[in-house]
């Protein structure tokens, strides 16, 4: 399962993120992305997907633009269902803890982790909202597709 400590560690993301304010910048206050764990175990112990509806309460990570400034904090996540974030990345075992050991270019890993399908990225807003909210490049700088070609 995810290292608890990795979803865990405010600090260290904190930190990563202060790493690359300028990407972050161009975010509305209110903007704000979730990181939690890709898999749980259920009560009787079978691994299980997040991503659903609903889940059990799991620890979950939010970057919240406040004040112009993305800052971190610890969430619950309870499934995809009025989540409270813009967009949200369910972490594979180890995606997150890789991330954090990459020294340069943190991000730089997590796009590789996307890549690698280890890391699943879901939006939940609207391609203009999610415009109106100033996420173009933060999704660009990961490698994903944001508004095509035709816009």
């Amino acid at each position: 399962m995810l290292a608890a400590a990795a979803i865990e560690d405010v600090a260290a993301w904190q930190r990563l993120i202060d790493g690359y304010a300028p990407l972050f910048d161009p975010l509305a206050d209110g903007a704000a992305v979730g990181l939690a764990a890709r898999f749980f175990a259920d009560a009787g112990g079978a691994r299980r997907a997040a991503a659903m509806p609903s889940t059990p309460p799991l620890p979950m990570l939010v970057w919240r633009k406040r004040g112009g400034r993305m800052v971190v904090q610890a969430g619950a996540y309870r499934g995809l269902d009025g989540l409270g974030v813009d967009l949200v990345f369910l972490a594979g075992d180890g995606a997150l803890a890789a991330v954090l050991a990459r020294a340069e270019h943190p991000l730089g890993e997590m796009k590789r982790q996307l890549r690698a399908a280890r890391i699943q990225f879901f939006v939940l807003r609207t391609k203009r909202e999610l415009a109106d909210l100033g996420y173009e490049d933060f999704v660009e700088a990961l490698g994903l597709p944001f508004l095509g070609a035709c816009r």
